[in-house]
């Protein structure tokens, strides 16, 4: 009798295989191979779901775009006022989870430079990241949010998520929290021209 294969199973299998590789041996060591052997399947049998690494990261970079919504709407009745900085500690990595959400995301965001499937899930992640700007930011009392107050965030939030992903050493988990924290207000309390 045939085994019968849980396809979503397998699929969540290989994401979580690509996440581990990805952190053990970077991005460009996360081939379709090393996820097979990381996953205990054969590569024939991965190459059933992606035949190509860019088919494989487009698989993972959806994956981690429907988890961290979902993750962001279970905060998101909590995440009030000054409490709605939880949504964007989701987003800069301060534990391995994150560490490995971000090394994905960072991947996607390269990757799209040169693959327009890529680049489009890229594009969408961004402007979500956007839109959880502008929504802390009114959480923090700023009722219309400028262009440069969202992108001032946006831009915060990508250059400590680089600092911890690149200079663990220099910038301390600890520190980038509460470096996060304290720029919200700062940011918050200061419109510039459009």
């Amino acid at each position: 009798m045939p085994k019968i294969v849980d396809h979503e199973e397998r699929r969540r299998l290989i994401a979580d295989a690509f996440a581990t590789v990805v952190r053990r041996d970077g991005v460009a060591g996360a081939s379709v191979r090393a996820v097979a052997a990381e996953a205990g399947i054969s590569p024939g049998a991965m190459r059933h779901y992606f035949d190509t690494q860019t088919g494989l990261l487009r698989f993972v970079a959806q994956d981690l775009t429907e988890r961290l919504t979902a993750q962001m709407a279970a905060l998101a009745p909590e995440a009030t006022g000054t409490d709605s900085v939880v949504l964007l500690e989701e987003l800069v990595p301060l534990d391995a989870r994150r560490q490995a959400d971000f090394d994905v995301w960072l991947a996607l965001v390269v990757g799209g430079l040169t693959e327009p499937a890529l680049a489009e899930i890229s594009a969408e992640a961004h402007a979500a990241i956007r839109n959880v700007c502008r929504h802390v930011l009114r959480e923090h009392g700023v009722r219309r949010p400028t262009p440069d107050q969202v992108r001032r965030l946006h831009a915060f939030v990508d250059g400590i998520s680089m600092h911890l992903a690149l200079y663990p050493d220099v910038v301390s988990r600890a520190a980038a929290k509460r470096s996060l924290r304290a720029e919200i207000p700062a940011i918050a309390g200061i419109t510039l021209s459009p």
